[in-house]
C-alpha cells in the first residue's frame, strides 16, 4: 500500500479539501522517504490517525485524482517530486502571437528560399560563389573524372576467359630482382615498392644502435630534392598511401596508389630511397618520438624483446634489441646515412622490387630507369654481414610494471629457421595451439576450439591470456608459449606451459585437432593473399629469402601433407635438443624468483 500510494498520486491544492490537503502532505512524506522514515515522526497528532491503507483507498475511489495525474516509478525512477504535467492548446495562446511587420516583403525570386534576412537573390548568389571558392580543391587533371577510359586499366574480359595470375621474375644486370603479379581484381589500384635486407641485426657498431627504427620514421617523412613533402604529393595523387616497416632482418618501403599514377610516383620512391636529405634535427626528432613510443610500449612487445635477449644474448646479432628502448647519443644523421649507404645503396644484390596489380614490363622499365645505375660494392669493409647467431637459452626478468598489474610470461625453445624442413609443420602446430585472451569481443569463433583455449584459458581462471608464437630467421627460429597472469601465479603459468609442450612431445594430436588446424591455416593463407599489400610483401620476401616464389597450390599441398607424427616430432626435437628460454615482464618480481622458476622448468623438462 505504501508504494502504491507513493508512485501513483499527484494532488493539486486548488481542488483539495482540508482533509485531502492533509492526506497530500502525508503522501509526499511517504513518497520521499518511505523506506527509511516513518510518517508518524513527521506529522502532527491529527495526521497520525490517517493510515496508509486509508490513503490508498481514497486514491482508488477518487476519480478526480487517480485517472489523469498518475505516473509510474518506472518512468521516473530518480524523481523526488511528481512531474508537473501541463497541456496547452493552440487556441489558448493565439492571442499572444506576435504580429508580422506589414512593411516586410520577401524579395522577388526568393520565395522558395529558406533565407528570411532580407538578402536579395544577387547577394545570395554572391555568397554561394565565395563559399564554393573557399571549399574548392585543386585536383590533378589526371584524377578528374572524364569520359575516356583511364590509361593502364586492365582489359575487362569474361569470367570464363580469366587466366590464373602468374608471378613473373626478372633479374637486372646490376643484381636487382623484379617480381610482379597482375591482378584482374585490383582494377585501378597497384601496390609497388622495395624489400631489402636492412634490419636491426646489421647494426654491428654501437653507434648504429637504433638506426633501423629511425629510418622507419624518416622515410617518406623528410624532404627529398624534388619533393618537399612526400606525403602531400602522394595525397594529391588521389590519396595514395605509403608504408615503411622495419624488422630484425628485412625492411619494406611501398606505395599503394591508383594505377594511372604509377609513373608519377616511382620517381618519389627513388628519391626517398636513394637521395634522402636527413639532417641531425630530423634524427633527433625521430629519436624523441621513438623514446615516447618506448615509454608506452605494450608489455607483449617488451616480452618479445626480453625473449630474444634471453635466447641469444646481447653479444649476438639476433639478441640485439630491435625496439628503441635507450637513447643513443652517437646516432647522428651521418651515422644513419652511412648505415643506409652500406646496407642498401651499395648492396643491390639484396634488393627486390615487387609489384602487385601492375604490368611486369612496366615495372621492369621503371626499375631500370630509376634503380638500374646502382652497383654492388665488393669487399666493403664497413658493410655489415649476417653473422649466424647461436641459440643458448636462458632466463631474463624485466622489472617493468604494466598498467593492468599483470605479469607477462614466455617459455620457448629453439627450432629451425626459414630454410628448415619443419617450417610448415611448425606453422600448423602454432595454429593448432592457437590461444588468445580470456576476453573475446564480437562473439565466438576466434579460435575458441584451439588447444590453449580449451586446456588453459577455460580451465584456469587466473590465466588472462595464452597463445603460441613462432619467430623465424635465416639460420634459426624460436617457438613457444606466452601469456599473462597475476604475479602470484607466475610459477603456475610456467608449469602449465611446460605441461602443454611436454604433452605435445609425448602424445600425438588427434585427427580432429589436426584437420581443424590445417583447414584454418589454409584459409588464413588464401584469405590474406587476396590483399594486394600482403601479395606484394609475400612475393618480395620469398624472392629475397629463397630466390623464387612458391605458388599457392604448392603451399596448400605442403599443409595438407603434415601428419600428427610431424607435429609430435617438431615438439620433441624442440624441447630435447635445446635449453628452455624463460622471459618475464612485470612488476614486483625478483631475480631469485626467476632463477627458481628456471630451475623448476629445467628439472621438469629434463624428464623428457
Amino acid at each position: 500500500s505504501f508504494q502504491f500510494c507513493v508512485v501513483s498520486i499527484i494532488l493539486k491544492k486548488s481542488i483539495q479539501t482540508p482533509q485531502q490537503q492533509t492526506m497530500t502532505r502525508l503522501a509526499q512524506c511517504i513518497r520521499r522517504s518511505y523506506s527509511t522514515l516513518r510518517p508518524n515522526n513527521l506529522l502532527n497528532g491529527s495526521e497520525r490517525e490517517l493510515k496508509p491503507r486509508v490513503l490508498a483507498r481514497f486514491y482508488c475511489r477518487s476519480p478526480q485524482l487517480g485517472q489523469k495525474e498518475e505516473y509510474s516509478i518506472y518512468q521516473y525512477p530518480l524523481a523526488t517530486e511528481p512531474p508537473e504535467i501541463t497541456r496547452t492548446q493552440a487556441a489558448d495562446v493565439a492571442e499572444n502571437v506576435e504580429e508580422k511587420d506589414p512593411s516586410f516583403k520577401i524579395p522577388k525570386g526568393a520565395e522558395d528560399r529558406s533565407d528570411t534576412t532580407g538578402l536579395s537573390t544577387f547577394e545570395i548568389d554572391q555568397i554561394r560563389e565565395q563559399q564554393k571558392k573557399l571549399l574548392a580543391t585543386n585536383l590533378s587533371p589526371s584524377i578528374v573524372p572524364g569520359h575516356s577510359e583511364p590509361a593502364g586499366l586492365p582489359a575487362n574480359v569474361r569470367r570464363s576467359e580469366l587466366m590464373t595470375p602468374q608471378t613473373h621474375l626478372t633479374q637486372l644486370d646490376n643484381g636487382i630482382r623484379v617480381v610482379s603479379q597482375e591482378l584482374s581484381s585490383s582494377g585501378l589500384s597497384s601496390t609497388l615498392g622495395v624489400i631489402s635486407n636492412v634490419g636491426s641485426r646489421y647494426e654491428i657498431h654501437p653507434r648504429q644502435r637504433g638506426a633501423t627504427n629511425v629510418l622507419q620514421l624518416l622515410s617518406f617523412g623528410t624532404p627529398t630534392p624534388s619533393y618537399p613533402n612526400p606525403s602531400s604529393f602522394l595525397m594529391d595523387l588521389g590519396g595514395a598511401a605509403h608504408i615503411c616497416d622495419t624488422a630484425r632482418e628485412q625492411s619494406i618501403h611501398c606505395i599503394d596508389l591508383l594505377r594511372p599514377h604509377v609513373d608519377e610516383a616511382f620517381p618519389l620512391l627513388q628519391q626517398v630511397l636513394l637521395e634522402p636529405q636527413w639532417v641531425d634535427d630530423d634524427v633527433e626528432g625521430a629519436k624523441r618520438a621513438l623514446g615516447f613510443q618506448a615509454e608506452g610500449a605494450p608489455p607483449e612487445a617488451l616480452l618479445g624483446e626480453a625473449f630474444q635477449l634471453a635466447a641469444f644474448g646481447h653479444d649476438q646479432q639476433l639478441g640485439q634489441p630491435h625496439m628503441f628502448l635507450e637513447d643513443n647519443p652517437e646516432l647522428t644523421a651521418s651515422v644513419v646515412r652511412e648505415f643506409w649507404q652500406n646496407r642498401f645503396i651499395d648492396n643491390p644484390d639484396e634488393i627486390v622490387v615487387s609489384g602487385a596489380g601492375i604490368d611486369h614490363e612496366q615495372l621492369i622499365r621503371l626499375t631500370e630507369e630509376h634503380f638500374g645505375h646502382l652497383q654492388q660494392k665488393a669487399n666493403n669493409a664497413n658493410s655489415a654481414q649476417a653473422n649466424p647467431s647461436t641459440y643458448h637459452g636462458g632466463q631474463l626478468v624485466l622489472d617493468r610494471e604494466s598498467p593492468d598489474k599483470l605479469v607477462r610470461v614466455g617459455l620457448g625453445f629453439k627450432i629451425g629457421g626459414w630454410h628448415s624442413g619443419d617450417l610448415v609443420a611448425t606453422c600448423v602446430l602454432q595454429t593448432l595451439l592457437g590461444g588468445g585472451s580470456s576476453f573475446s569481443a564480437g562473439g565466438p569463433g576466434k579460435g575458441m576450439y584451439s588447444r590453449l583455449y580449451r586446456e588453459i584459458l577455460n580451465r584456469h581462471s587466473w590465466a588472462e591470456s595464452a597463445e603460441a608464437f613462432a619467430a623465424f630467421y635465416s639460420e634459426v627460429g624460436l617457438f613457444g608459449l606466452s601469456g599473462s597472469t597475476t604475479p602470484n601465479r607466475t610459477k603456475d603459468m610456467i608449469s602449465v606451459f611446460a605441461n602443454q609442450l611436454k604433452k605435445l612431445a609425448d602424445e600425438p594430436v588427434t585427427d580432429e585437432e589436426l584437420d581443424r588446424a590445417k583447414n584454418m591455416l589454409r584459409g588464413n593463407v588464401l584469405t590474406q593473399l587476396e590483399s594486394r599489400l600482403v601479395l606484394f610483401e609475400d612475393m618480395g620476401r620469398q624472392i629475397l629469402t629463397y630466390g623464387q616464389r612458391e605458388q599457392v597450390p604448392q603451399t596448400c599441398e605442403k599443409i595438407n601433407a603434415v601428419t600428427a607424427a610431424d607435429i609430435q616430432g617438431v615438439a620433441k626435437r624442440a624441447i630435447t635438443s635445446s635449453r628452455p628460454t624463460v622471459a618475464i615482464v612485470g612488476g614486483g618480481l625478483f631475480p631469485a624468483q626467476s632463477q627458481a622458476m628456471m630451475k623448476f622448468v629445467g628439472a621438469f623438462l629434463k624428464q623428457t
